[in-house]
């Protein structure tokens, strides 16, 4: 009986050890918490926690404000956007058959809801070139296009 208890004796004292290593352990880990505490602290400079979450909104309230007028200026430029010039169509072609080459040309310049202008310059060796300009709504113009026009038009959308 007296090994038994022996054995028990330092089954206990094994436990106990185990326990007071455990609980050094535990204590290491909490006091390295504190000490990255006081200095994230000290580092801000604050006397406590309830600055630091002071600060922290009001940034977030600033962050929030901005984002409201970055979203309006967004808006704005795609407003912007939609009617400048963003699409573009080019055509050479040759308008008179035996002269030059394909020196002549048409360019549609059309923003997003396909309205703009369709530009064309005609090549002649004998006249040299001519410019025309023709207004464009929606694809189409109320002055007639050539098929060159049409095409750059096609193009560009």
């Amino acid at each position: 009986m007296e090994n038994c208890m022996t054995i028990v004796d330092y089954i206990v004292i094994a436990g106990v050890l185990v326990c007071i290593g455990w609980l050094s352990y535990l204590t290491y880990i909490f006091f390295g918490i504190q000490k990255e505490k006081k200095e994230v602290l000290s580092s801000l400079k604050s006397d406590g926690i309830d600055d630091i979450l002071e600060k922290h909104g009001k940034q977030l309230k600033k962050s929030d404000i901005d984002s409201k007028e970055l979203y309006t200026i967004t808006d704005e430029l795609s407003k912007k956007l939609s009617s400048s010039i963003t699409k573009c169509g080019v055509i050479r072609f040759n308008p008179f058959a035996g002269e030059g080459g394909n020196q002549s040309f048409s360019i549609a310049l059309l923003n997003d809801h396909n309205t703009g202008a369709v530009i064309s310059s005609l090549y002649s060796r004998n006249s040299g070139s001519r410019f025309f300009a023709k207004p464009v709504t929606n694809g189409e113009s109320e002055i007639n296009l050539t098929n060159e026009e049409r095409e750059a038009i096609k193009n560009a959308s």
